[in-house]
């Protein structure tokens, strides 16, 4: 993996309030509480990657007033770089701004929200126009990022693969656009549109087992509650690299987290169990 100490230095050096992911991953480091860790100290960010170099490198957007618009595109169905033509074609398209190619194959653009706006983060943004499918999920493939995004260098290893968030386009993140109008009164007529729908409903089982993950737990219950969590995913379908990396973060939230050697032995002997229960067809 790659040595990210003199990219996270520079980041510092250039204003920008940062905060470390585990190598390979988009996970923030155990122990700590992501976007919410992010500093522009350069004591701070030189004592974490001085720790370990490989560490990937999040930008905290908030600190900034910026925000992301991610298109991605793993389905046919759900194409948000497709869906971003149809907007632009609607509209207009994006202007010149900092621009990086994801590990998916999906595209950030940076944005400036303007002085006094807030943006919310918003995943399946656009709804009311690309609709959703029978489970309610939109059909957009467009999401809103308003808080931390991990940021180039930073490399997501999947198996033996390894693949970096890459800028593209000559325009630097010293350079970022402000977000063009259109998008921004698109964004804003969000809110209101849910506040006046919105009906309180009985929090589903689904919903439970997702707060889990940031509830955490304390000493002697903690592989318990990791065993449960990572059951009930496998039992969903999780294939096993979103399983880490789920794992993984709600560890971050247990007090104190478990050593990644127990996390990696709860994880095998989940998937081992699956496994066995598959080839029994139970």
């Amino acid at each position: 993996m790659a040595n990210n100490y003199q990219a996270a230095t520079e980041l510092q050096k250039s204003g920008w309030s940062i905060y470390p992911l585990s190598p390979g991953t988009k996970i923030p480091v155990k122990g700590s509480s992501g976007w919410n860790d992010a500093t522009n100290d350069s004591n701070q960010i030189n004592e974490w990657w001085t720790e370990d170099a490989t560490r990937n490198i999040g930008l905290m957007l908030e600190d900034h007033q910026m925000m992301v618009v991610d298109l991605d595109q793993h389905s046919e169905s759900r194409n948000g770089v497709e869906n971003y033509k149809k907007l632009a074609s609607m509209y207009d398209p994006f202007p010149s701004t900092y621009t990086e190619i994801t590990p998916g194959k999906g595209i950030h653009f940076f944005f400036k929200i303007p002085d006094g706006v807030i943006i919310q983060q918003e995943t399946g943004a656009f709804a009311d126009i690309f609709g959703r499918d029978d489970k309610g999920k939109s059909l957009s493939g467009i999401d809103i990022i308003t808080k931390g995004v991990p940021i180039a260098p930073t490399m997501i290893i999947s198996g033996s693969v390894g693949r970096a968030y890459e800028p593209i386009e000559n325009v630097s993140l010293n350079n970022i656009a402000p977000a063009p109008d259109w998008l921004v009164n698109l964004l804003l007529k969000k809110p209101q549109e849910i506040k006046t729908q919105y009906r309180p409903v009985a929090k589903t089982g689904t919903a439970k087992k997702l707060d889990m993950i940031v509830q955490g737990a304390g000493e002697g219950s903690r592989n318990d509650h990791l065993t449960k969590l990572c059951g009930w995913l496998l039992w969903h379908g999780v294939d096993n690299q979103t399983l880490a990396e789920l794992i993984y973060t709600a560890n971050a939230y247990n007090e104190p987290p478990l050593k990644d050697k127990e996390v990696n032995q709860i994880i095998r002997s989940m998937i081992k169990k699956d496994l066995r229960g598959k080839a029994h067809g139970s």
